[in-house]
Formats: structure tokens, sequence, C-alpha cells
């Protein structure tokens, strides 16, 4: 239920941690966001050949009281995730044809923030559902989630809600089925 405010100002973002999703981008610019916001935390879930050098940075960084690596996650805890975030980054730095970590995101209605790498996250652009920088630009990203985080609640459910619609439209059984049937018809 995201009807009303999570307790905490959570940033999450669910992928494998590889150099090309460009997790490293989101922990130093959200080392930021947590000085302009203390009370900002940050939850990547996932595993892969960067995790140790994800963990580094964030000691480095001195953060680690605000970053929580949680590993591989089942669907159910994403979804409990979700639940409890404020926003949702997709910080990619490598192409994207199709990122499903951020449809589910857009799905669950949240508010994301995306690459300009991750190609689905633009089809929700063209109906401000989405938030999107350079794939590299660390200072675009630290302030679009400062921005997300600082925005009222209800404006941040509004995005989330424009993107679910997009979802629902686009991407669920009954709008794809009618469109396959008339390729074929």
């Amino acid at each position: 239920d995201r009807s009303s405010p999570p307790a905490e100002k959570m940033v999450l973002a669910v992928g494998r941690l590889g150099a090309i999703k460009g997790m490293a981008n989101l922990v130093r610019a959200f080392a930021r966001v947590h000085r302009k916001i203390p009370a900002a935390r940050l939850v990547l879930a996932g595993e892969g050949p960067e995790r140790s050098i994800l963990e580094q940075l964030v000691r480095q960084l001195d953060i680690a009281p605000a970053v929580k690596m949680t590993g591989v996650l089942s669907e159910r805890e994403v979804i409990e995730c979700h639940r409890k975030c404020w926003v949702y980054a997709q910080p990619s730095t490598g192409d994207e044809s199709f990122s499903m970590s951020t449809l589910e995101a857009f799905a669950s209605g949240l508010s994301v923030v995306a690459s300009d790498r991750v190609r689905v996250a633009k089809e929700f652009q063209k109906d401000d559902a989405v938030k999107i920088y350079p794939a590299h630009d660390e200072a675009a990203l630290e302030q679009l989630l400062l921005d997300a985080l600082s925005l009222p609640w209800e404006a941040n459910r509004e995005q989330g809600r424009r993107a679910r619609a997009m979802v629902e439209k686009t991407f669920l059984a009954q709008a794809v089925i009618p469109r396959i049937e008339k390729l074929f018809a």
C-alpha cells in the first residue's frame, strides 16, 4: 500500500552489481544527497562482481550507516522494498534495451529516476512518469534524487500513478494480446 508516505526517504536500486549498471555513480551521487538530506537511505538489491568495490566506496564516502546492500531478493522482498521506497533509481551506464526491474518499479507506482541508457524508461518520459538524466552525469542524478526526495508525498505518488497507468496501457496482457492478434490476423 503506497497511500501513506514511507517511514524513510529511501532510494532503491535493484539489479546486478556490474559495471554497466552504474551503481558506483549512484553511490557517489547518493553520498552528496545524504549530506543534504541526512535522513535519506539507499538500498542496493542485487549481487555481482562490483559488490566489493561498492562496499569499499560506501566506506570511503563514510555513508555506511545510510546504505544497505541486501544481496539478491525474492520477488516478495522486492515488493516489500517497493512499499518502503520513496524513489527508485536505475543508473545504468551501459545500454539497456529493456530493464525488467525498472518496469516493475513503474508497475508498483514508484517515482523513478533513470539514466538515458534505459530505453524502456524513455517510453514513460512523454507522460512525465519518469525523470531521465544523461548516464554519466552524477550531478544530474544527484539533483533528480534531491528533487524526488524533496517532493511532497502526493506529488511523488502522482508521478508513480502516471507510470503505473502507462504499464497497464502498454504492457499488461489485455493491452498486448489485441495488438498481437491484429499483427497475425
